[in-house]
């Protein structure tokens, strides 16, 4: 298909302005408005199902009703940047923080989020970790080296407990509802082997990796966590870190 008509194609889906494509369809039997409305059903229900997939705790949270409602109206704004749709979505959590219908559910953002970082981690490209022994000397001198935090690595943060309401729509509902009062949740997220590891962080271990994160220096955060609790133990955190294989080995 010519790019300018797959372009037209495209954007008829998105407008369902038909007028530019339907004469270059043919009918066999069928009109091309019909045709072209199997198409287009066709494209909505691939890119909704695979948001459902990626989101199904926002799903189970919101109902399939309002969520191919959300999936819609998300889908007409962006359509996949590229041919494999494991990153289709990664803008979904934002989208649904702006919808004006889902303002009613103030923490639908933050569960999104939290689904969108668990598929991130787990498709996340591969990498070395950096090894115990490369760090072990390093951390009883003091001088210790710059590091970084491997790709399927994520720290998340929300004003809610959401965990308990993951947890809560995963399981459909059942059991008791969590309490939706304001509680701060600092979250490690890492793949270990194929396996996706959720931690929760102190408030001085989430600002010591968040410092990471912006490239500062080790003494930097450690100081930085120290701010925010002054019993932080530097060495504790890194060999938990290292560990669980989470510090990347970076080249000299």
């Amino acid at each position: 298909m010519p790019h300018r008509l797959y372009q037209d194609f495209i954007r008829a889906a998105l407008t369902d302005e038909t007028s530019q494509v339907t004469p270059a369809i043919r009918k066999n039997g069928v009109s091309a408005q019909e045709r072209f409305s199997v198409y287009r059903n066709n494209m909505f229900s691939n890119l909704t199902s695979c948001l459902a997939s990626t989101f199904p705790a926002v799903e189970a949270l919101v109902g399939r009703e309002f969520f191919r409602f959300a999936a819609e109206k998300f889908i007409r704004l962006q359509l996949p940047a590229q041919a494999s749709l494991i990153y289709y979505g990664a803008d979904f959590p934002n989208f649904l923080f702006d919808l004006p219908e889902a303002s009613h559910i103030p923490y639908l953002s933050d569960l999104a989020r939290l689904e969108w970082s668990l598929h991130d981690v787990y498709h996340a490209a591969d990498d070395e970790p950096i090894k115990a022994a490369m760090l072990d000397q390093s951390i009883h001198s003091g001088d210790i080296p710059p590091i970084r935090l491997r790709n399927a690595v994520r720290l998340f943060h929300s004003d809610y407990a959401i965990e308990a309401i993951w947890a809560f729509a995963k399981a459909n509902g059942e059991g008791n509802p969590p309490e939706l009062k304001k509680i701060t949740q600092n979250i490690l997220i890492y793949r270990k082997g194929w396996q996706v590891v959720r931690r929760h962080l102190s408030r001085a271990e989430y600002v010591f990796l968040l410092g990471i994160v912006m490239l500062r220096d080790v003494g930097q955060c450690a100081a930085m966590a120290e701010s925010e609790d002054p019993d932080f133990i530097l060495s504790a955190t890194l060999q938990f870190l290292l560990a669980e294989q989470i510090l990347l080995k970076i080249d000299d």
